[in-house]
């Protein structure tokens, strides 16, 4: 293993879009831009950042995720042609310079009224002082200030005519911490946006910019010497092995997750991160996790690669990166946790036995049968209905008629009919027959059907599998080590290294435990 000893210093963090032709990187920041305010709050590794205190950080996150708080020293652009000020423009255009033309950092450009000012004090020469913190310095190199000017509208992005120059310094040697003292225009007091552009001298052209929101103050109401950093202590740091597995990035997904732990010489747990993969973080989560778990460890713990006098953490190449630690004792564990869906559970189909049609009743009608008239009674004829026989007397339309010749019911009485003859209605009562009762049907009763319940399913029975000779089943609280193998519902599972409390068949085709 390898030992280093070092005054520890912020860990450096670095990417790709500034490094690739560059023999330095990770680089530097204002101690009260806004990148650094949202990262010092905290809050960004929530799900949806909902734990971000501030309501502008909030909203830059929203915009662009957690790349600009954890890359918080590197606000960068190359720019070759870095002494022609139309190039820089170009390279950052308006209402972009707060995130320098970075679109993974573009939440740092959003104008909004929350975003921490820092209120800075006027000195009576019109002098204010800045501290900026330099996590790799690079010489030589200019830096320039620039404070919006009283003009500017704050709910807007900031362009560039809307900056004025207030200061510039050339620098043969930086340290990596600095206080600067900067004039500011007289009469100057109340908000503003102070942009500073730290440029290097080199082909690459590598330029840092940050935004900071300042309120000028002339009352005497804040310290004019900033509190100087603590003094880091002396920590000597070993290698325990390599951050990542190889394949572990392709092979993780959006609703994955990783964790990552850390066990003391008695494999007790003093260290356990967890980070769910969004669309937001699918590409970075390694850098991310890395910055949560030194977070976690206030930097006992290093995770990138040692580089001249500092750590810094390799975004161009995750694979590279190491895992430091205090003590060779320690152990570590990183694990790609599968996202597993809830399954939907399908209600059982209820199958119905279809109701059988009714038989229909066929209702046949019993016809109307008029009762044969008593002799010598007058019968008012009904065309259609009335039976008569011969020498029945009929009336009919105000006359009377004596049947002859069987007369049908059809047969009209008239005097010109050979059915009928006409007599007079003297001597006979007129009697209306009563029609004979039609008969109601008598309804057939069709029987309801019956329903056949669909059968219960018999379920199959529960086997419960019958340990292999010589392997022990797993516990939560025993410590297995490479080769060790358990049972975990009836299949046997080696371990890679070493573990504690990770069951079988929940770490992943790249956790700890492998299925036989």
């Amino acid at each position: 293993m390898k030992r280093f000893s070092l005054k520890l210093l912020s860990v450096a963090m670095f990417g790709s879009a500034v490094i690739t032709s560059l023999p330095v990187a990770a680089h530097g920041y204002l101690k009260i831009a806004r990148q650094v305010n949202c990262y010092n709050d905290g809050g960004y590794w929530s799900p949806n950042g909902s734990a971000i205190p501030n309501a502008a950080c909030k909203a830059a996150f929203d915009e662009s995720g957690t790349t600009q708080f954890i890359q918080k020293n590197e606000i960068a652009k190359l720019v070759s042609d870095y002494n022609n000020m139309d190039a820089v423009k170009r390279a950052i255009p308006d209402g972009e310079i707060c995130s320098a033309g970075d679109s993974s950092k573009s939440g740092l450009n959003i104008p909004h009224p929350d975003w921490k000012k820092t209120a800075v004090q006027v000195s009576a020469e019109n002098t204010i002082a800045i501290e900026h913190v330099a996590t790799a310095p690079h010489n030589p190199s200019f830096r320039q200030f620039y404070l919006t000017k009283e003009s500017y509208d704050p709910s807007m992005p900031i362009k560039w005519d809307d900056l004025e120059l207030i200061h510039y310094d050339d620098y043969t040697v930086m340290e990596k911490g600095n206080t600067f003292v900067i004039p500011v225009p007289a009469g100057r007091s109340g908000d503003a946006v102070l942009v500073s552009r730290w440029q290097r001298y080199d082909p690459a052209g590598e330029g840092f910019y940050n935004c900071a929101d300042i309120t000028l103050v002339s009352d005497g109401s804040v310290p004019t010497e900033p509190t100087p950093e603590p003094t880091d202590p002396v920590v000597s740091l070993v290698e325990l092995g390599s951050f990542l597995e190889t394949g572990i990035i392709s092979n993780s997904e959006i609703d994955d997750s990783v964790r990552f732990r850390i066990f003391d010489a008695t494999g007790v747990e003093t260290t356990d991160v967890s980070l769910q993969i969004t669309a937001q973080n699918l590409d970075s989560w390694p850098g991310d996790i890395a910055d949560m778990v030194m977070q976690d460890t206030k930097d006992t713990w290093v995770i990138g690669n040692w580089h001249g006098d500092h750590y810094m953490y390799d975004w161009n190449n995750h694979y590279a990166n190491k895992v430091f630690a205090p003590s060779a004792d320690f152990a570590y564990q990183l694990s790609l946790v599968k996202f597993v869906p809830t399954p939907e559970v399908s209600p059982t189909p209820v199958v119905a036995t279809p109701t059988p049609s009714p038989t229909p009743v066929i209702v046949t009608a019993t016809p109307i049968i008029t009762p044969p008239p008593v002799t010598g009674d007058v019968i008012a004829f009904v065309p259609g209905e009335t039976i008569v026989a011969n020498g029945d007397i009929v009336s009919y339309d105000g006359s009377c008629f004596e049947a002859k010749n069987n007369p049908g019911i059809w047969e009209a009485p008239s005097s010109a009919s050979w059915f009928w003859s006409e007599v007079p209605c003297e001597g006979g009562v007129e009697v209306t027959p009563t029609p004979a009762p039609i008969a109601t049907p008598t309804p057939v009763v069709t029987q309801a059907p019956t329903m056949t319940p669909a059968p219960t399913a018999t379920p199959a029975p529960v086997v419960t599998p019958t340990p292999v000779v010589g392997e022990s089943t797993w516990e939560a609280e025993k410590v297995y080590n490479t080769g060790d193998t358990v049972v975990v519902d009836g299949i046997t599972y080696t371990a890679g290294w070493w573990t504690k409390g990770d069951k079988p068949g929940t770490t992943g085709q790249w956790g700890v435990w492998k299925a036989k």
